[in-house]
């Protein structure tokens, strides 16, 4: 008599422990901390340089010339330059000291690891950011709200900057601004908000927050709309080194074109852009929302995940 069939194993489901919620109050906290920092250097650099800007003067100062001279803060170089490193070290330092302190390992705190999909998704994003930032770009060149806004006046500061002055730029502004920035906001706070909060919850108060430190209501305005396209992609490939390689890419070429004076473009020529910019836009998000995998809600911190399985 042949031995009955083996009933094939049972596999036991796999039994999630209920931990803490992940905190979410740390990061704002964290955020406060950058604001500080950021505003307490600017207050050195801005201090310095009226320092040096009256040393020697043989009149008193009077109330006019400290006004003209507040008012040329913003279309100074160095100014601009050393302004935009206090960003750098705020944001960036607040967000390794913070990641380093957590309890995950740092890239997975920051969210520094590859992405799930193809190679590819690089260069969509790149571009896809790109044509975002053109696309609104030209809207407010269109809207006449671009000549009111401290983007015209890096405009004018980035069109007479040299050789050096240009190369100093674009590795703080360009790459600098660029790495701190996602580091902090995409991989530091909007991926904690996320692990409590629905995504685009966590994707808009992130972007919000962007958008705030760039303390000028039009720039402000364009950082919270890239912010949301950035903190989509970082949400989506659960990775913020595809938002970094665009971030850099981006300000980059913002900078080059501001020296350039590529930012000086006619009506039609903007109405152009900003059609060319949708449409590119569109089909970038398009294709990554295929090409992605779907996110997963990530399990808060303090959560265990035990395997049983069958003997």
């Amino acid at each position: 008599m042949s031995p009955a069939p083996e009933s094939p194993p049972v596999e036991s489901p796999v039994v999630v422990a209920q931990g803490r919620p992940a905190r979410v109050w740390t990061v704002f906290v964290g955020f406060v901390v950058a604001l500080v920092v950021l505003l307490g250097l600017n207050a050195l650099v801005f201090a310095a340089y009226l320092v040096r800007a009256l040393q020697g003067r043989a009149t008193p100062v009077s109330r006019a010339d400290l006004t003209a001279l507040l008012r040329a803060l913003p279309e100074n170089l160095p100014v601009i330059i050393l302004s935009a490193l206090g960003s750098v070290v705020a944001f960036a330092g607040v967000a390794l000291v913070a990641g380093a302190l957590s309890k995950e390992p740092l890239r997975e705190r920051l969210q520094l690891r590859g992405t799930p999909g193809p190679w590819t998704v690089y260069p969509v994003v790149t571009l896809g950011f790109l044509a975002v930032s053109e696309t609104l770009g030209s809207v407010i060149h269109l809207s006449g709200l671009h000549r009111r806004s401290s983007l015209a006046q890096l405009d004018r500061v980035f069109r007479t900057a040299g050789p050096q002055g240009l190369a100093v730029t674009l590795l703080v502004v360009g790459v600098g601004a660029g790495v701190a920035e996602e580091l902090f906001f995409r991989g530091y706070l909007q991926s904690r908000l996320a692990r409590r909060w629905p995504p685009w919850v966590a994707i808009a108060v992130t972007a919000a927050l962007f958008g705030l430190v760039h303390f000028d209501p039009v720039h402000s305005t364009f950082a919270v709309s890239v912010g949301c396209f950035l903190g989509w992609i970082a949400w989506r490939a659960r990775s913020i080194l595809p938002t970094i390689a665009a971030h850099i890419f981006n300000n980059t070429v913002a900078t080059l074109a501001s020296a350039s004076g590529h930012e000086e473009q006619s009506r039609n020529e903007n109405l152009a852009a900003a059609a060319v910019g949708l449409a590119l836009s569109i089909a970038a998000v398009v294709w990554l929302h295929r090409k992605l995998p779907p996110s997963v809600k990530p399990i808060p911190t303090g959560t265990a995940r035990h395997s049983v399985q069958s003997p």
